[in-house]
């Protein structure tokens, strides 16, 4: 802070004092509101926010300011896939960090490590396949943001190491969400979507998890709704509070509950059919060999072929909403035509 006294006017003393006053105050100001930037970024003095989306950049620039609290860099298609900890090592205030629409398709372990203070990350629209153990390991985050990340898939120590409030998971495709994965965050987890999925059965071991949530989105997952469902049904009835504000789920299966919604159910019509067997093939050529079954129940079997020698194959339910059976077809040729199959088992 400059403090200049009074100058009385018409001397040349007094209006060279001025100037070099004024000029002083001018150099302080600059010295203090001037925040290094990239070229193609935009910073706004004062705030250490720095903009950097829609800049067509090939990847992280090296000379962002490492006092940033807000760092925006969606909607660049990096042609860099792999983020990593040097990316982001420097960056020790950094609170928000937006990467939505980058085109990353591999996060290495610890890359957010020294992110102490980072409280909201989004990673929506990449193309990121799998989520290794530990992969957010240090974060104590609000909001984590996966969505649209179409067949991402998740190992089972994800999300351990790191603590968020809310999860979101939207549109990735997702067909199994497990209570190991989970169970890390449960101590944190507050939001949790899982809406536009291709989930067909939730394990009764999620409830614990479910049950402490404040908000939770289901909405556009194919659900089988059969007895193991009863346990979901139960919680959306009797905690309604936690769906609040999102479609409610829908069945896609069996036939007669097919698009009922929630809403509109009730825990008795949510039954159990044992396997059956409908039909048993067996067709032999002089080279080669099929041998076929079909079966039907509801969960729709598994089924399994075991040969003599003890190999297990395993046809697991047909994914389209549509299916009715399932079938497993085991391909013999010439020489394991004389060693006949000689145990089938039906699983639900």
């Amino acid at each position: 802070m400059f403090l200049c006294r009074r100058i009385r006017s018409g001397t040349m003393g007094s209006a060279l004092q001025l100037s070099v006053c004024l000029a002083a105050i001018l150099a302080s100001y600059v010295v203090d509101s001037i925040m290094p930037c990239p070229s193609r970024c935009l910073c706004m003095q004062g705030s250490r926010i720095v903009y950097c989306q829609r800049r067509s950049l090939p990847q992280i620039p090296t000379d962002i300011p490492d006092n940033a609290l807000q760092i925006f860099l969606n909607d660049n298609s990096f042609r860099v896939t792999t983020i990593e900890r040097r990316n982001f090592s420097k960056f020790i205030d950094l609170e928000h960090l937006y990467l939505s629409e980058c085109g990353i398709e591999k996060i290495e372990i610890d890359t957010f490590i020294d992110l102490k203070k980072l409280k909201f990350l989004d990673l929506t629209n990449n193309n990121i396949r799998l989520l290794y153990d530990f992969t957010f390991r240090g974060l104590n985050l609000q909001h984590l943001f996966l969505n649209h990340n179409s067949d991402i898939r998740l190992s089972r120590n994800a999300f351990k190491g790191f603590q968020t409030q809310g999860l979101y998971l939207r549109g990735c495709s997702l067909r199994r969400f497990s209570r190991h994965t989970i169970a890390p965050l449960k101590a944190s987890l507050q939001r949790l979507w899982l809406d536009n999925n291709s989930i067909k059965r939730l394990d009764y071991g999620l409830r614990e998890v479910f049950a402490n949530l404040t908000h939770i989105r289901l909405g556009s997952n194919p659900l089988t709704c059969n007895c193991e469902t009863r346990w979901l049904l139960g919680l959306f009835k009797g905690s309604p509070r936690i769906f609040q504000g999102a479609p409610a789920p829908e069945c896609a299966s069996p036939f007669d509950l097919r698009g009922r919604s929630f809403n509109a159910l009730s825990s008795d019509e949510l039954q159990c059919g044992i396997p059956v067997f409908k039909d048993i093939q067996v067709l032999f050529r002089q080279d080669s060999g099929v041998l076929s079954c079909s079966a039907v129940g509801n969960p729709m079997p598994t089924l399994y072929w075991i040969k003599p020698t003890g190999e297990k194959q395993t046809y697991f339910p047909p994914t389209d909403k549509n299916s009715v059976q399932n079938t497993a077809a085991l391909q013999l040729t010439s020489d394991k035509t004389k060693k006949l199959v000689r145990k089938i088992y039906v699983f639900g």
